[in-house]
Parts: structure tokens; sequence; C-alpha cells
């Protein structure tokens, strides 16, 4: 049968705050304006899902509550 073989010696890792310093210090730029996330992903479009883009204003102002105005 096959004895299995172990390491003799096992490196620790430093802790990330050791290497790169505490995260209190980081430096951060928030000059990019644009979103982490977009707004409307690809499937949430009418191309999306294989249709032509269709204009539904005039639907939805005609059926406009009364008690909008």
């Amino acid at each position: 049968m096959h004895q299995p073989r172990y390491a003799l010696h096992v490196q620790e890792m430093p802790e990330p705050a050791d290497v790169f310093g505490p995260d209190g210090e980081r430096l951060v730029d928030f000059a990019d304006d644009e979103p982490v996330l977009p707004g409307l992903t690809r499937d949430d479009t009418d191309a999306g899902w294989g249709e032509r883009k269709q204009g539904n204003d005039d639907r939805l102002v005609d059926e406009r509550p009364p008690h909008w105005d």
C-alpha cells in the first residue's frame, strides 16, 4: 500500500494588514463618476429579448390617472 506524503514545513502567510498597511491609510480615488453597476442590464431591454425598441410613452400619457393632474 502507498504511504501518503506530508509537507515537512508549512510557511505561514502574513496578515494582509502587515503587508499592505491598514485600510484606514489606503488612498481611494472617488473622482470617477461612473456607476459601479449599470442601471439596466442587456436582459432588461427590448434588444436583449430580441425585440425592437417600442415607444410606450403615448399609451402611458393616455392612461394617466385623473388624480395625477
